[in-house]
């Protein structure tokens, strides 16, 4: 949430990342990370990603890395 990340770093300090991944929360939240409330449209299993410089948003499906085995 909000609260959290300002509890950790002063709106300086979040600024200063220009590549964020939002998953789902308020739009007001999303709205104080991003400018935007898109993170509140976002379903199960979903991610925002929001690159600063190019003001582009692009949803997405995270996943975790494939095992090892996977790999061979």
């Amino acid at each position: 949430t909000w609260n959290s990340i300002n509890r950790c770093l002063n709106r300086k300090a979040i600024s200063e990342f220009e590549m964020k991944i939002l998953f789902q929360m308020s739009a007001a939240d999303s709205a104080s990370l991003i400018e935007s409330g898109k993170a509140s449209d976002l379903g199960m299993n979903r991610a925002l990603f929001y690159n600063e410089p190019t003001g582009a948003i692009e949803v997405f499906r995270p996943f975790a890395q494939p095992a090892a085995e996977w790999f061979r």
